[in-house]
């Protein structure tokens, strides 16, 4: 039996049974509590404006690079949010208020599904 295939062989069941981490699963999970925590302290400064757009730019991104429509979706909408209220000028406080609580109801919605997968 060649090297290579016993390599493929015992990479397949290491993968199989969960031996390997999903460390794509962990990098999308710190970003997506990053993006919720900042959108939690309802913060309108541009500081926090650009780190909102930052993250949901990445979450955004690093969701293209997948199959699945529904968490493309997710972030897509998310990345809508934070835009909108990057983009604007001067918002009013309740206006980030409203952006910011929105970002972090699906934020969470999303930790509460995607936790449950890691």
């Amino acid at each position: 039996m060649s090297k290579a295939l016993l390599f493929g062989v015992a990479l397949f069941a290491l993968v199989a049974c969960g031996g390997l981490p999903n460390t794509f699963e962990d990098v999308e999970y710190d970003h997506l509590i990053r993006l919720n925590v900042i959108a939690s302290k309802a913060d309108c400064s541009e500081t926090n404006r650009e780190k909102l757009l930052d993250e949901a730019l990445f979450l955004d991104k690093f969701a293209g690079g997948r199959l699945n429509s529904n968490t493309q979706d997710i972030y897509a909408g998310i990345r809508d949010l934070a835009q909108e209220l990057h983009d604007r000028e001067d918002p009013s406080s309740t206006y980030c208020e409203i952006k910011n609580s929105q970002i972090e109801t699906l934020t969470q919605e999303a930790i509460n599904v995607f936790g449950s997968r890691r």
